[in-house]
């Protein structure tokens, strides 16, 4: 996924994540949230809780709760995508890596290129030997 692209997919979470049935998974959010929602009903009416305060005041702090919340959404979805990406990699890596697997067991100053063959990661079973020189990748 190209990074702008999942910069938008990220934004496009949070928003989604705006659920309170999804929040209340996470107590702080939810909390943060709910205050946000009374902040609102104090910033549309403020005799609504008795508030003393003027329009802007309330509607100032309801844009900073919102913003901590879709904050918290954006970093937490924008992580959530990096971790797939990531995991697709090595899904990826574990197909292509080859490996050296050994003929018999010999002492490494005696290991030629004719003592072992080239195979798939995938094609490697429990208790095989493997050679692995510098700047091999270790087949799993």
């Amino acid at each position: 996924m190209v990074e702008w692209e999942k910069q938008r997919e990220a934004v496009k979470q949070s928003v989604i994540k705006m659920d309170p049935r999804y929040l209340v998974k996470n107590p702080v959010m939810f909390v943060v949230e709910i205050g946000t929602i009374l902040t609102l009903a104090l910033t549309i009416y403020p005799p609504f809780f008795h508030g003393q305060e003027a329009q802007w005041y309330y509607g100032f702090i309801t844009g900073v709760l919102l913003f901590t919340v879709l904050f918290a959404n954006y970093a937490e979805s924008l992580a959530e995508l990096e971790g797939e990406a990531h995991a697709e990699s090595l899904r990826e890596l574990k197909t292509e890596t080859r490996g050296k697997r050994l003929q018999k067991d010999l002492p490494l100053e005696e290991i030629a290129e004719n003592d072992y063959e080239e195979v798939d990661g995938e094609d490697l079973k429990k208790g095989d030997l493997v050679f692995v020189e510098e700047g091999d990748t270790i087949p799993r």
